[in-house]
């Protein structure tokens, strides 16, 4: 790896010290945006590798993650296409994805590492969600991997009322490998695996079929694809190539790297259900803050019917919890919760008299800040 980033480092020397009109169009150029005011798709279009620039690889079918490697890949014209658009009119969504990236992609790389999957693939939510877990596409796809409800049944992903596991790190995480271990050993090649997660494993099946072709690459151009699914590869190819390069780009000094990012974080069990404000006055951080490192929980609550839970909390979290005497909630479990949604009007002590159920119950499962103040339209859980 160290070989190819002092590669890559001597050919961008080579293009910064060649001169204009011996050298008149050069990768970085192309990608980074000064294009001499040439409209994007028409420089792009004119750029011939082989002329225009020195010691570029040939692409010779390279598998996918290589010529990434090699940045063989960017003599494909969609690649420079769409480096240049996330460093120009993308380059909100490249910032905010890399930075939020910080804050879940080191466990994510993990899981990937341990089932032995190419490294390179724990990105992919850059382009899926730009690493927001809370993400939501138009075709109500949910999570960092974005899976759709009907994918998350045949994965065996829960989604409820208190949690949804689309948006759990681990959980999702370690679904989103399987299906693509599956859809690799399928297809025989991650720039069709790719393919296939976006658009579907029978989709890409049905595509090929119709070009007669295994190329991803003409098969996009044969049109049997949806654009979108055509668009998938390229479209990561450049996020993934601008982000391990960040500073080659010139988007590096742009990443806001807060403190609360780049903290470490440690996996903490615990044996009853947690109310997330009072275990979060104990470690001394926001309520947010836990939220944000567990975004499959819906509520302010560990579901009641987990008897034991894991939350992914701070580095040092164990051992100010042992500090704080703060302890889970270990009574016995209602017999029966139900979901209500808050109308104008209303309080806690009416609602609980409603259901038959107490006040003080529904603000611990609830975790409620302040019981006097519940917004209408809220959803609240009522033990009863």
């Amino acid at each position: 790896m160290k070989v190819f980033y002092v590669y890559f480092a001597m050919m961008l020397m080579i293009l910064f010290l060649l001169e204009g009109n011996a050298f008149p169009w050069s990768l970085y150029a192309i990608l980074t945006g000064n294009l001499n005011n040439k409209p994007e798709s028409r420089a792009t279009d004119s750029f011939n590798p082989d002329k225009d620039l020195l010691y570029l690889p040939p692409y010779e079918k390279n598998e996918f993650i290589q010529s990434i490697d090699d940045l063989s890949i960017c003599r494909k014209k969609e690649v420079r296409k769409f480096i240049h658009l996330y460093l120009t009119s993308g380059r909100e969504f490249l910032k905010s994805s890399i930075q939020k990236s910080y804050i879940y992609h080191g466990a994510i790389r993990e899981y990937f590492v341990q089932a032995g999957m190419p490294e390179k693939i724990s990105h992919l939510p850059l382009l899926e969600s730009g690493f927001e877990p809370f993400a939501v596409s138009r075709s109500r796809a949910v999570g960092l991997w974005q899976f759709m409800r009907t994918t998350a049944i045949r994965l065996g992903i829960r989604s409820d009322g208190w949690i949804d596991e689309r948006r759990h790190l681990e959980i999702s995480t370690k679904s989103a490998i399987r299906h693509l271990r599956n859809l690799h050993g399928v297809f025989g090649s991650w720039d069709l695996a790719l393919a296939a997660y976006n658009g579907g494993a029978g989709h890409v099946k049905r595509a090929l079929m119709k070009s007669k072709t295994t190329d991803f690459w003409k098969l996009a151009e044969s049109g049997a694809l949806r654009p979108e699914s055509a668009e998938f590869v390229p479209r990561f190819a450049a996020l993934l190539i601008i982000y391990e390069n960040q500073a080659l780009f010139g988007v590096n000094g742009e990443i806001d790297f807060r403190e609360d990012i780049t903290l470490g974080t440690e996996t903490v069990h615990f044996v009853g259900r947690i109310n997330l404000p009072e275990l979060a006055r104990a470690l001394g951080v926001s309520t947010d803050s836990i939220r944000k490192l567990n975004p499959e929980l819906n509520a302010n609550v560990t579901p009641p019917y987990c008897r034991e839970y894991s939350l992914r909390l701070p580095a040092g979290a164990s051992e100010k919890i042992s500090a704080s005497g703060f302890t889970p909630d270990r009574t016995p479990q209602p017999p029966r919760i139900k979901s209500h949604v808050v109308r104008p009007g209303e309080c806690i002590t009416s609602i609980a008299e409603k259901y038959n159920s107490r006040a003080q119950l529904i603000v611990r499962y609830n975790g409620l800040k302040n019981p006097d103040i519940v917004q209408a339209g809220r959803i609240l859980y009522i033990p009863y």
